[in-house]
């Protein structure tokens, strides 16, 4: 009788690693469809060709025209069901809200004809939707809207909600393009925001622009991490911009990392104003392009918790790492 030799826990082990080589490399073993992928670029090295659509590899003309259920719409603005997800779109819609919660858009070019005077036009009607959105390599696209008829424009914002992830996004030709409130987390990352409007939509009245802004947030964190916020028009308030604007705002734990702040108003901003805000704001390894009034400023409250490795933006160097930057 042959003896029979039993494999080594080590032989098991190797068996083991090299079926699972195999498996990576075959056709249709990929991972699922709905898995995040990171954005390794840092802010600085964002532009319109690696964010949004484009950065996902598709030609935005080729993306059929959605029309939601009728059902769902009301006086032109679209009220998307919870749990949807709509992939590879072109969305036309001036109005959309997201309140139902669980909404996910990938590889979408929200590209509205019009838009509420002063309204934006992805936003959660000031309901908190119960569980997470996601916008995820999409265009958020205002340049169809005729800004010399539509002089609500300047006024528009591109998102404006609560409790969303908003990741490699390609966000342009708003009066302003994200503002984030709410009591959940919230994730800004790997998104190139530019080309803000302004617009006089009274005579003598402009709109003012901001690129990222929150007034009132109590969840436990936002991250607000390798974006491009180019924040230039002639009525620019700053490309980042924090203020507690009404007696009953406040906001707390806010990181902003890895980002390239730019444009012609201020880079930073932190405003008690008539709220209050908390200790726990932090500014590290960002970079910043001054055009405009300058880096920024705060005023009054405890200011930054944090202030770490930020720089002026140097292509020229390693890691675009310029004169150092004093906090403000």
């Amino acid at each position: 009788m042959k003896k029979i030799i039993q494999p080594s826990k080590l032989n098991v082990i190797l068996i083991s690693f090299a079926f699972l080589a195999v498996l990576a490399i075959l056709p249709g073993c990929k991972k699922n469809d709905n898995t995040p992928t990171p954005s390794y670029l840092m802010g600085w090295e964002l532009n319109e060709t690696n964010t949004g659509i484009s950065g996902a590899g598709i030609d935005k003309n080729t993306l059929p025209l959605f029309v939601p259920p009728a059902s769902q719409v009301q006086y032109g603005t679209w009220y998307v069901a919870k749990d949807t997800v709509i992939k590879e779109k072109r969305i036309e819609l001036g109005g959309i809200v997201i309140s139902g919660g669980n909404i996910t858009f990938e590889r979408c070019w929200f590209h509205p004809l019009s838009i509420g005077n002063g309204m934006p036009l992805i936003h959660n009607e000031q309901k908190s939707p119960a569980t997470q959105n996601i916008i995820r390599d999409c265009d958020i696209d205002g340049s169809a809207i005729d800004k010399t008829a539509d002089k609500g424009l300047g006024t528009s914002a591109g998102i404006s909600s609560e409790n969303i992830v908003i990741e490699r996004c390609n966000i342009h030709h708003f009066g302003s393009a994200v503002a984030i409130g709410g009591n959940k987390p919230v994730t800004m990352e790997g998104t190139y925001i530019h080309d803000l409007i302004d617009t006089e939509y009274n005579p003598g009245e402009w709109s003012h622009s901001d690129g990222f802004t929150i007034r009132n947030f109590g969840g436990t964190a936002a991250i607000i991490k390798n974006n491009r916020i180019n924040a230039y028009n002639n009525h620019c308030t700053g490309a980042f911009f924090l203020q507690a604007t009404w007696a009953d705002s406040y906001f707390d734990h806010i990181l902003l990392e890895g980002n390239l702040l730019e444009g012609n108003g201020y880079n930073v901003i932190i405003e008690k104003k008539n709220g209050n805000y908390g200790t726990d704001i932090r500014a590290i390894n960002n970079r910043f392009t001054v055009g405009g009034f300058g880096i920024g400023y705060v005023a009054q409250g405890p200011g930054w918790a944090e202030w770490q490795n930020n720089y002026m933006n140097d292509p020229s160097q390693k890691d675009n790492m310029g004169a150092i930057v004093p906090e403000p």
